[in-house]
C-alpha cells in the first residue's frame, strides 16, 4: 500500500484523550496546586457535616439525661445504636450516588438522583414498617432489660417514620457531593442538628414529652432539611420532578441491588471486625475495656477528619475518570499528601497531650496507666493508616464496589489472624510491645488490639494500591491515556524532525495498540514507530557528516 506524503499539521489535528479540562494544558506545578486547593474547599464543608453526627449524639444524650432521667438515657442509648447500625449499613445511598452523578453527563443526572430517591423511599419505607411490627423482638434479641421496654418501644416506633426521609436526605446530599457541592449539604445538617435539638428541648422541657420529643424534633428536621435539599436541586434543575415519579428501570434496581450488596458486605464486615475487637477488649477486664473505648473514640475522630478527605477524593474521582483520565493520579497524589499531613499533625498533638486528653474522660489510675502504654504505638499508627481512608474514597469515586468487598474481606481476616499471632507471641514472652513501667498481659493485650488494627488497615492500603499503580479494573483508562499522549508525543517528535516522510500523523491512529496496561502499550507504539518511521537517505547523509565533523 502506497503512503501518502505528511502534509503539514498542526498540534489541533492531533487527538487527545482528554480535552474537557483546562487542567490538561497547564503545568504539572499549576495542576498540583489546582487539585490541592479543590480538594480543600471540598474537605471543609465535609468535614463540618461528618462532625456534627457525634456531637448530635452528645447533645440529644445530654438533654435526655437532665430532663428525663436515667431510664431516658439509658433507653436512648439502645435506640440510637440500632438507628446508629440501620443508617451505617445504608450509607451506600450516599456514596453511591456521589459516585453515579459525578460520573454521569448533565442530562443524566435527573435520572440517576430519581432512582437513588425511589430506592431511599421502597428501603426507608420497609425500615418503617419493620420497625412498627418488629421493634419487640428486635430489643429482646438485643437482650434489652424489661424496664427500658415502656421508654424504648414508643421512641423507636416514631423515630422510625424518619427513616425514609433520612435516607432520602442521605441521597440528595450525594447527588450535591457529587455535583461539588458540599456548602448545601453542610447547612442542612447545621439546619437539621439545631432545629432537632431545639425542638426536642422545647418539647421536654415545657411539654414534659420525654423521648417523645426528641423524636418529635428529629421527625421534623428530617422533613424540612429533605425539603430544603429537594428543593435545591429542583431549583437548580438537577432533578426533574417527572423523574421522581417514574419507576426506575428493572436492570437499574439490579445495578443498585448488586453495588448495595457488595457496600453492604463491606460495612458489615467492618462492624464485625471493631465489634469482635471490643467483645475481646472486655476479656481482660474493666480498665482495659475503657481504654480500648477511648481510643475507639479517638480514633473516631481521626476517621471523620481524613473521611472528609476521601469525600472530596471521591467527587474528583467520579468526575475526573471518565473525563479527564490523568487528572485522576493527580487527584490521588494530592489527597494522599493531605491525608498524611494531617493525620502526622494530629497524631503529634494527641501525643504530646496524652496526659491531658485521657483526663478529659477519667480520672481512672488503671485507665490512665494502659493508655499511656498504648498512646505512642496508636499515634504511629495514624499516618500509616491514612491512605486507607483515601482510597476508600478514591474506590468509591471509581465505583468499584465488588473490590472493595473482596478487598475488605482479606483486610479482616489479616487482622483477626495477626491478632490471634501477636497474642500468642507475647503471652509467650516472644515479643514485647509495652513500657517497663506497665509491663503487665493485659496492657500488652490492649497494645496487640490496636497492633492487629494497623494490620487491618494496612493490608486494606496495600490491597488498593496494587489495583490503583497498576492501572487495571476502572483505572484501565488512566493507563490508555498515558499510552496515547506517549504515541501522540512520539509521531510529533518524528514529524517536527522530518523524520517520517512517508507517514501521516493521521496514520498513527493506527500505531495504537491495546494492551493490558500502560507500560506494555507504551512500548508496543514505540517499536512499532520505530519500525515503520524510517528516516530518509537526505536526513540520513547530514547525520553522517555531523558525526564526521564531530569527530
Amino acid at each position: 500500500m502506497k503512503l501518502r506524503q505528511r502534509a503539514p499539521v498542526g498540534r489541533k489535528s492531533m487527538p487527545s484523550a482528554a480535552t474537557s479540562s483546562p487542567l490538561i494544558n497547564t503545568s504539572p506545578s499549576t495542576r498540583e496546586h489546582s487539585i490541592n486547593t479543590q480538594v480543600m474547599l471540598l474537605a471543609g464543608p465535609a468535614l463540618a457535616s461528618g462532625a456534627l453526627m457525634p456531637l448530635d449524639e452528645m447533645v440529644q444524650a445530654a438533654l435526655a439525661g437532665r430532663l428525663a432521667g436515667t431510664t431516658a438515657l439509658a433507653a436512648l442509648g439502645v435506640c440510637s445504636s440500632v438507628f446508629m447500625l440501620i443508617l451505617k449499613l445504608f450509607t451506600f445511598l450516599d456514596t453511591q450516588t456521589t459516585s453515579r452523578v459525578a460520573a454521569a453527563n448533565s442530562s443524566h443526572v435527573s435520572q440517576v438522583l430519581a432512582n437513588a430517591i425511589f430506592t431511599a423511599m421502597v428501603v426507608g419505607g420497609a425500615i418503617a414498617l419493620g420497625m412498627q411490627f418488629g421493634s419487640t423482638w428486635l430489643l429482646s434479641w438485643l437482650q434489652t432489660k424489661p424496664a427500658l421496654l415502656p421508654a424504648c418501644l414508643p421512641y423507636l416506633h416514631l423515630r422510625a417514620l424518619a427513616a425514609p426521609l433520612e435516607l432520602v436526605q442521605m441521597a440528595a446530599q450525594g447527588a450535591l457531593r457529587g455535583c461539588r457541592d458540599m456548602v448545601t449539604p453542610a447547612l442542612a445538617n447545621v439546619f437539621s442538628f439545631v432545629l432537632s435539638n431545639f425542638v426536642g428541648f422545647v418539647l421536654m422541657h415545657h411539654f414534659q414529652l420525654g423521648l417523645y420529643g426528641l423524636a418529635y424534633g428529629r421527625l421534623a428536621a428530617s422533613a424540612l432539611s429533605c425539603v430544603l435539599l429537594l428543593h435545591r436541586l429542583i431549583v437548580t434543575k438537577r432533578l426533574l420532578w417527572w423523574h421522581v415519579c417514574t419507576p426506575p428501570p428493572l436492570a437499574t434496581l439490579k445495578d443498585y441491588v448488586r453495588s448495595a450488596s457488595a457496600l453492604f458486605a463491606r460495612s458489615f464486615l467492618v462492624k464485625v471486625f471493631f465489634t469482635a475487637v471490643a467483645v475481646k477488649a472486655g476479656t481482660f477486664g474493666t480498665a482495659i475495656a475503657a481504654a480500648h473505648v477511648i481510643a475507639r473514640q479517638t480514633a473516631s475522630l481521626f476517621s471523620i477528619t481524613l473521611d472528609a478527605l476521601a469525600v472530596a477524593a471521591q467527587a474528583l474521582i467520579a468526575t475526573h475518570l471518565g473525563r479527564d483520565p490523568r487528572l485522576v493520579m493527580i487527584v490521588g497524589k494530592c489527597a494522599h499528601r493531605a491525608a498524611l499531613v494531617v493525620a502526622a499533625v494530629m497524631a503529634l498533638i494527641l501525643h504530646l497531650f496524652t496526659s491531658q486528653f485521657v483526663s478529659f474522660f477519667t480520672t481512672d489510675d488503671a485507665v490512665h496507666d494502659a493508655l499511656g502504654s498504648l498512646m505512642p504505638f496508636f499515634c504511629a499508627l495514624q499516618p500509616i493508616a491514612a491512605p486507607a481512608y483515601i482510597f476508600d474514597g478514591i474506590f468509591l469515586g471509581a465505583s468499584d464496589f465488588d473490590y472493595m468487598a473482596r478487598a475488605m474481606g482479606i483486610a479482616v481476616a489479616t487482622g483477626f489472624g495477626s491478632l490471634h499471632a501477636l497474642l500468642y507471641m507475647t503471652n509467650h514472652g516472644f515479643l514485647y510491645l509495652t513500657h517497663a513501667d506497665a509491663p503487665n498481659a493485659e496492657t500488652r493485650a490492649l497494645v496487640v488490639l490496636w497492633l492487629s488494627w494497623g494490620v487491618h488497615v494496612m493490608t486494606r492500603s496495600l490491597c488498593f494500591g496494587s489495583r490503583f499503580v497498576r492501572q487495571t479494573g476502572p483505572f484501565a483508562p488512566i493507563g490508555i491515556t498515558r499510552a496515547e499522549d506517549i504515541t501522540n508525543k512520539s509521531a510529533t517528535a518524528y514529524a517536527d524532525a522530518s523524520c517520517c516522510s512517508d507517514v501521516t500523523l493521521s496514520d498513527t491512529k493506527m500505531l495504537t495498540i491495546p494492551t493490558e496496561g500502560a507500560r506494555s502499550r507504551a512500548l508496543t507504539t514505540r517499536q512499532t514507530l520505530h519500525t515503520v518511521c524510517k528516516p530518509s537517505p537526505a536526513i540520513g547523509s547530514r547525520r553522517q557528516q555531523t558525526r564526521s565533523m564531530r569527530a
